[in-house]
């Protein structure tokens, strides 16, 4: 069996919601970490593969399949994944997306590219891409699910261009 074939079939099994929890949640970090990589190079052909990467990952979460024993799946699926992909880490109101919070994951995204992230000014960097990076998240609480990978190119084309 290709891996493809492999891929699909386990795309295709339901998965409980704690399990979608935990994917949502391990997911997150290397999805910001990309936004963050865009956000902090000017590089449109670096921004448009760590774009692509970022697409890869949310793909991850969008394309499970969630069962319930009660209730729409759709729904649960949607309450969770806004709660644990996006407010997780991000705050209710998007509190959380501040210096405090967001350095670290920038300086890490900096220095994956071998850069040292003292030579960047990651305060300026993370101010200046907040309303971005939220409207981003915004569009993604209602995404939906059976989303193309070339819909979400052209949501991450957006981000990028912005």
């Amino acid at each position: 069996m290709k891996i493809r074939d492999e891929l699909q079939r386990v795309q295709d099994m339901a998965i409980r919601r704690k399990a979608y929890t935990l994917l949502c949640l391990q997911s997150f970090p290397q999805f910001f970490k990309n936004l963050a990589k865009i956000c902090s190079f000017d590089d449109r052909n670096l921004q448009k593969h760590w774009g692509s990467e970022a697409i890869t990952k949310l793909q991850d979460v969008l394309t499970v399949k969630v069962k319930v024993d009660k209730g729409n799946a759709e729904q649960v699926k949607r309450e969770a994944f806004i709660e644990y992909f996006i407010n997780g880490y991000l705050g209710d109101n998007y509190e959380e997306y501040n210096y405090e919070d967001k350095c670290n994951w920038f300086e890490e995204a900096i220095a994956d590219e071998g850069y040292n992230p003292k030579d960047f000014d990651i305060r300026v960097i993370i101010d200046a891409n907040r309303d971005r990076m939220i409207s981003l998240f915004e569009k993604l609480k209602t995404v939906p699910f059976q989303s193309t990978r070339d819909d979400l190119i052209d949501i991450m084309n957006e981000f990028i261009e912005n």
